[in-house]
């Protein structure tokens, strides 16, 4: 991919408050741009130079915008821990076609105990073996009053990772470039390969270059 941005990075968070506790982190491809809440007003001019670094002031205003209003319905916001999207180009079939990816990591409580996290990854593995990519159409709301959007075909990719024990990491990655599902896979596996988890309690940095969640 011909990136266009460079990734999200920071330090291990850790969470102690109800209902769960969680610590971990990975890597995350340097292409990826992290994004902030729709809601904050806070890093989305800085967010938006980044993806879009040849557009104008007020198309990257306007893309901000769109992409506030709709990254509620493209990414589930409940315990998100890291929203993050890539904007550039990879080769396909000889010619270059345009690449977007939306990365979300999640952590949802499941109350596993460490001696059955193995048998909580082989329920996961079991139940999503079929189903851990999907397609689906996309119908986004009108950008202005009388317009409507034509429906958006989606992809999208899910790896679960049951922590030591109590709660699960969901790392989903979304594309409309659906001609392009091996290379987000392979994004996908690379951050699944770099997950390490630690001690909610604990104080100890990550490695350098990683990000924490």
């Amino acid at each position: 991919m011909s990136a266009v941005s460079h990734g999200p990075t920071g330090d291990i968070e850790r969470s102690t408050t109800a209902p769960f506790h969680y610590a971990f982190h990975h890597d995350v491809p340097d292409e990826f741009v992290r994004l902030p809440e729709p809601t904050e007003s806070d890093g989305w001019r800085e967010a938006m130079a980044e993806l879009l670094p040849g557009a104008d002031a007020e198309a990257r205003d306007a893309a901000s915008e769109g992409l506030r209003r709709q990254l509620p319905l493209l990414s589930a916001r409940e315990n998100v821990l890291l929203t993050a999207m890539c904007v550039g180009t990879e080769e396909v079939d000889g010619g270059e076609r345009l690449s977007m990816g939306l990365l979300a990591v999640t952590v949802r409580p499941s109350g596993h105990s460490p001696a059955r996290r193995l048998f909580t990854a082989e329920g996961i593995y079991q139940a999503t073996a079929k189903k851990s990519t999907s397609l689906r159409t996309l119908r986004l709301p009108p950008i202005e009053a009388g317009i409507a959007v034509p429906p958006l075909p989606m992809a999208a990719l899910q790896l679960i990772v049951p922590a030591p024990h109590s709660y699960c990491v969901y790392v989903t990655v979304s594309t409309p470039s659906v001609f392009l599902l091996d290379s987000y896979s392979a994004r996908l596996a690379h951050i699944g390969r770099t997950l390490r988890f630690g001690e909610p309690h604990g104080d100890a940095d990550p490695a350098p270059g990683r990000h924490g969640c």
